[in-house]
């Protein structure tokens, strides 16, 4: 269910052309669907990239484990 969701969202964002925002806790929704990510902590984006130029900032760790510090 929750795939088609997104499925169905991004097959509007592709028809439209249009800008979609949207947040979720999973690492792999953020790298299979999102072009930036941005990470925040207490309503502060702290750190903002591609998934690749995120997981570049912190060499060895993967998206969904790493700890961005500002």
């Amino acid at each position: 269910m929750r795939r088609s969701g997104w499925d169905a969202l991004f097959a509007l964002r592709r028809r439209d052309g249009t800008a979609l925002i949207f947040t979720t806790h999973h690492m792999e929704e953020a790298e299979s669907y999102a072009g930036r990510v941005a990470s925040t902590n207490r309503g502060r984006v702290v750190a903002c990239g591609t998934p690749a130029e995120l997981e570049q900032a912190v060499p060895g760790r993967r998206l969904g484990t790493m700890s961005l510090r500002h």
